[in-house]
């Protein structure tokens, strides 16, 4: 969801993209979500560039959707009728399709900045911007918040592709 391979450095070591809430609210210029999981994202990258991977950040938006639908919930027994759900997600441009072949780089971007969330098309291209500076060529695909929504996006998809 959050980490993309990008392929090999000239030295041989791995070069990891990693996803940074914060990165991308910056470029939003909004203030940040407590509960965007910043630390963890940033803990992660730590742990692997230790480990010895080139690791680079990109913005990983943390979002939210609002239901109109009601539903019941469970509550102390029974169920209680609420008319309405936000549901926060990551807009993640890390969930693509990579594909490497000898002289050839392409990757396959989701994008997220559509309808009420036009604004996010600053973090779509930001994410392209650092696909193309390490020379893939950027297919940028059409609106995949009502994947992410549902916690899944492009590469969680292509398993239903037909081959």
């Amino acid at each position: 969801m959050f980490i993309s391979l990008l392929g090999r450095t000239q030295d041989g070591r791995y070069r990891l993209l990693v996803g940074d809430p914060g990165m991308a609210d910056r470029l939003l210029g909004r203030t940040p979500t407590d509960h965007s999981l910043q630390e963890e994202f940033d803990d992660v990258a730590s742990q692997l560039a230790a480990a010895g991977f080139d690791v680079l950040r990109n913005p990983l938006p943390y979002v939210f959707a609002d239901s109109a639908e009601e539903e019941d919930l469970p509550v102390d027994g029974g169920t209680v009728r609420i008319a309405g759900r936000r549901q926060w997600y990551h807009a993640t441009s890390n969930n693509c399709l990579v594909q490497i072949d000898r002289s050839e780089r392409d990757v396959w971007l989701p994008t997220y900045g559509h309808g009420a969330l036009e604004g996010l098309t600053v973090t779509d291209d930001a994410n392209a911007i650092i696909w193309r500076e390490n020379g893939f060529t950027v297919h940028q695909l059409g609106d995949f918040n009502p994947f992410a929504v549902r916690l899944g996006a492009l590469h969680c998809i292509k398993k239903y592709l037909a081959r």
